[in-house]
């Protein structure tokens, strides 16, 4: 299961690294911070997959590269990997680019078939391979739910 959110996160990343669209009310920019910032009712878009969020922080570095993105109060997303398909929510996904890692935080769920994840925290680091699943709050515990094949 954790692989597979790997790659369901890798989406996120690939969201920005091909064509795409992003539709939001609002949109303001800033070339001395190099940042974007869509709010309002984003919606990111790339064939079948979808990601919703109220707002989308973009951050370029110097060659207008992006080097990390932030969607915050996503709603929901949809993601289809080989013959799976990935839906959840987060409060907040960040992204950083250089090291290639993912932080999911707030309400985080995902579901894949029948198996679902519920945590407040993921982060998972593609360059090393390493993840960190966690509850924030007291006696609230990670849950992983899933169907033993008989």
């Amino acid at each position: 299961m954790y692989r597979k959110i790997v790659i369901v996160l890798f989406f996120v990343s690939s969201l920005l690294a091909q064509k795409i669209e992003i539709n939001a009310k609002l949109f303001e920019g800033s070339k001395d911070n190099q940042t974007g910032v869509f709010s309002k009712d984003v919606s990111i878009k790339q064939g079948n997959d979808f990601l919703n969020c109220q707002v989308l922080t973009i951050k370029t570095n110097k060659d207008n590269k992006i080097s990390s993105y932030e969607a915050r109060n996503v709603t929901s997303f949809s993601i289809t990997m080989a013959d799976s398909v990935f839906k959840g929510r987060a409060d907040k996904i960040f992204y950083d680019v250089n090291k290639n890692s993912y932080e999911l935080s707030g309400n985080v769920k995902i579901k894949e078939n029948n198996k679902e994840l519920v945590a407040d925290y993921i982060y998972i680091n593609q360059k090393d391979g390493t993840y960190k699943v966690k509850s924030n709050k007291e006696n609230k515990p990670v849950k992983l739910i899933f169907e033993i094949a008989k």
